[in-house]
């Protein structure tokens, strides 16, 4: 019996699922027009883009794909607020997408927050999730010359949110950390019965409830080392621990994870659903923040997929990786090379070769790069990159470098390279119905705001005029 499961397990994941495909512009030639079918083109649907700023990848790539994503599921990051409602509009009433956005410099209006903490499935995603906070790199982990500093500091993060998921019955959250570490001060005392915090301490609650909550040896070990260190040693790995913390979890993101509503990864299982992500294009700490969502992201959908029958997401998740190359995604190099068994691809846009070596390392730039069957190279003043695609593309080197603007290379494997021009978007019929159908909607938001805003006055106006008229009662 169980041998007829697995192999009716093994036939499922071999067979494709019926559904129907996406097909992306990438450039102007017909040619450059791409199935997302992957089993008839037995390529994946990762793709790469170089290009410097200002030369298209936006409204070239990005901005097509978004719009022409009939069957595929896309995440985005967006730091342009109004080209964002222009796409969440238009996929909303003429889709009918359920368009979810998430604003992190305004969350306000965000349709809901999202909470790392409450993302980790388990310990060995709390301690990820503690390395992403404190290294720049959680992939290599510190690179300050000595690593003591950071590792202690990682190792009490994990203390302190194991403490909270314990003391809450798991329903705490990354804020509950936050205004925990807000109390925490290092108070060492040496009294006559041992204790090293002073009973009123943050430190003393958790040193006492600590070892009642959980039978994690790594967790207590690391809080009793802690706990018995030197007060200068202590107070600098508090500091080595704050300092990444307050420079990610700014007043705004604080907010956001406060937000009623909570973003699960569950959601894109279902057909016609989108992702925005809205941010600051100048905040260090969103962007931060932003790679740390698209890590736990990727990670969740991996696992969502592995509980299906056949192994894959019911419907493709395409994410697309703005600046790509700015801050480095956990594990995305491992990651990358099983996304198409998992119905899952990534659209990756940089601006050079050198910057995705930077941020990942040469070895790891490699794998990324050779995972991507299909790459658009719009132009760039990086040599690298040049010099790159002058021998993919077998020619001169200054003919690559003084590329006109406004064209690019389309490389797909298995084909020779294709030199054309960019797509152009604002040409194409379904951008011009989404200004239409973006501007319909706006008025119709306007007019409503103006109508709730109204009737919120009338309301207020008529309980004055109660309160008014009760005064006079009471005086006769």
């Amino acid at each position: 019996m169980t041998q007829t499961k697995t192999l009716t397990k093994t036939a499922a994941r071999n067979k494709p699922r019926k559904s129907r495909y996406d097909v992306y512009r990438l450039g102007a030639d017909p040619q450059c027009y791409v199935s997302t079918n992957s089993f008839e083109t037995r390529l994946n649907n990762n793709i790469l883009v170089i290009g410097g700023s200002g030369s298209g990848k936006t409204t070239g790539i990005s901005l097509p794909m978004l719009l022409h994503s009939q069957y595929t599921n896309p995440v985005a990051i967006f730091t342009k607020r109004t080209l964002m409602m222009q796409v969440a509009r238009y996929l909303k009433k003429a889709r009918h997408m359920n368009v979810t956005i998430l604003d992190i410099s305004q969350p306000e209006n965000s349709d809901a927050g999202y909470d790392p903490l409450k993302q980790c499935r388990n310990m060995a995603d709390l301690r990820d999730l503690c390395r992403a906070i404190v290294y720049k790199d959680p992939s290599i982990g510190s690179t300050a010359k000595d690593p003591y500093w950071d590792e202690s500091a990682c190792g009490v993060l994990e203390c302190l949110t194991e403490y909270v998921l314990r003391d809450t019955h798991g329903e705490g959250g990354m804020a509950d950390v936050l205004e925990l570490l807000d109390k925490f001060q290092y108070v060492p005392v040496d009294n006559q019965d041992g204790e090293m915090y002073y009973s009123d301490t943050v430190q003393g609650k958790i040193s006492r409830w600590l070892p009642k909550l959980t039978q994690n040896t790594s967790v207590l070990g690391t809080w009793n080392t802690f706990t018995n260190l030197a007060n200068p040693t202590a107070r600098c790995i508090v500091s080595s621990m704050r300092t990444p913390v307050d420079s990610v979890f700014t007043a705004d993101i604080r907010r956001f994870l406060k937000k009623e509503k909570q973003f699960e990864a569950e959601w894109l299982l279902q057909k016609n659903t989108a992702l925005f992500i809205c941010m600051s294009p100048v905040s260090t700490a969103h962007r931060r923040f932003a790679t740390l969502l698209y890590s736990q992201l990727f990670r969740n959908l991996y696992e969502l997929a592995e509980r299906q029958d056949d192994g894959r997401l019911p419907h493709p998740v395409n994410i697309i990786c703005d600046d790509f190359g700015t801050s480095p995604i956990q594990d995305f190099p491992d990651m990358i090379s099983i996304m198409r068994e998992k119905n899952i691809s990534t659209t990756i846009l940089l601006q050079s070769l050198s910057q995705l070596e930077h941020t990942y390392g040469s070895a790891a730039a490699v794998t990324v790069c050779n995972n991507c069957d299909r790459m658009v190279y719009l132009g760039s003043n990086d040599l690298s990159s040049a010099d790159e695609i002058s021998r993919r593309a077998d020619a001169p080197l200054q003919d690559v470098l003084n590329m006109p603007l406004g064209q690019e290379y389309f490389f797909e494997r298995g084909r020779y390279p294709v030199l054309t021009k960019s797509y152009d978007v604002f040409a194409d019929a379904t951008y011009k119905e989404m200004l239409k159908v973006s501007d319909a909607v706006a008025k119709e938001e306007a007019e409503q705001k103006r109508k709730d805003e109204q009737a919120a006055r009338e309301q207020e106006e008529d309980l004055d005029d109660f309160i008014a008229d009760l005064g006079d009662l009471l005086e006769e």
